[in-house]
């Protein structure tokens, strides 16, 4: 399980689509409830590694901690910054939903031959994880223990939050039915998106492609929280920001229609789709639809990865067009 900020070469703006297929476009992949990425990820903040999650989520978690837990943490922190975590450290739930005693009693029950083998496969054994290597069993013992503390900190959020959840696993089945999931996870996060079928993670060299089966949960967290259970290439499980998430400072929740257009690309970018009947310039949508020029180009840039709108420049102007994917899409959502 890698947080999506590593130290290895960013590969910045060059991607083009690839040419690879994706389980995510076939439909093989399944949607989980489990608050265990939510714990962590805000355990994480907690300690210093910020995701832009608002103090009021990640507040009552550091409230929680011991003070040990910073010294038993400190392997998985570089500078205030995660750059790995075990996999049977943050288990990928088995079912629809996990509850959170069902996922603690995985992690201190977790093998420690499979958590020797992680560390030693991406040369940790001689790192600050060399103390946990030394003794692992008393090691994952102590890192339940303090799991079991976040919790007591992030239980009110998680259920405050369950409508907000439920209605992103209904948005993730209602793009599986359509054949749009791919469309919903291109932009599942700014660390993140997906082009062709190939994963472009944020500071992670190359594309990755989706394993079958892949699991996606969605977690409590700021917009740069990103887990990601990676091997060879290929992405195994991702726990993802929850859209809508900031909706739990307010006083009322209002769950998305999973089933309409403006939840699967976002309200600016189904409304840009609609404005596409024929050509149009991207400073006239700039103009129309009150957004700075910057912005529209950011939606349009998006648009245009998922192979939903084309742009051509015509003398000083940009001209979009919708394609005819676009167009499948508008007839598929507002017919």
């Amino acid at each position: 399980m890698t947080d999506m900020l590593t130290n290895r070469d960013s590969p910045g703006d060059e991607h083009q689509p690839g040419d690879g297929n994706s389980n995510v476009a076939d439909g093989q992949v399944r949607a989980s409830l489990a608050p265990l990425p939510t714990v962590v990820s805000l355990l994480m903040e907690a300690l210093g590694v910020r995701r832009g999650s608002p103090a009021a989520w990640y507040g009552p978690v550091r409230t929680a901690l011991e003070p040990e837990d910073l010294a038993l943490l400190r392997p998985l922190l570089r500078g205030g910054v995660t750059l790995f975590i075990p996999d049977c450290l943050v288990p990928e739930p088995e079912g629809f939903t996990a509850g959170f005693g069902e996922q603690l009693e995985q992690v201190a029950s977790a093998s420690v031959d499979d958590l020797l083998v992680d560390l030693a496969a991406h040369d940790l054994l001689d790192t600050a994880w060399s103390a946990t290597a030394r003794a692992p069993r008393r090691w994952l013992s102590a890192y339940a223990a303090c799991l079991g503390r976040a919790w007591t900190g992030t239980r009110a959020l998680w259920h405050r939050a369950r409508p907000l959840l439920e209605s992103e696993v209904d948005r993730v089945g209602s793009a599986l039915a359509r054949g749009t999931l791919d469309l919903l996870l291109q932009d599942v996060s700014p660390r993140a998106h997906l082009v062709d079928g190939r994963w472009f993670l944020d500071r992670n060299p190359g594309p990755l492609t989706s394993a079958p089966r892949m699991v996606l949960s969605p977690m409590i967290c700021g917009p740069r929280g990103l887990l990601v259970a990676d091997g060879d290439d290929v992405v195994h499980g991702l726990a993802y920001p929850l859209p809508g998430a900031r909706q739990l400072s307010d006083r009322r929740i209002n769950a998305a229609d999973g089933d309409s257009l403006h939840a699967l690309i976002g309200e600016p970018r189904a409304e840009l789709l609609r404005r596409l009947d024929r050509a149009v310039s991207a400073g006239s949508l700039a103009e129309s639809m009150l957004y700075a020029p910057s912005a529209i180009t950011y939606h349009l840039l998006s648009l245009e990865r998922a192979g939903l709108v084309h742009r051509e420049r015509n003398g000083r102007h940009v001209l979009v067009h919708r394609t005819p994917r676009g167009t499948a899409l508008l007839n598929l959502y507002d017919s």
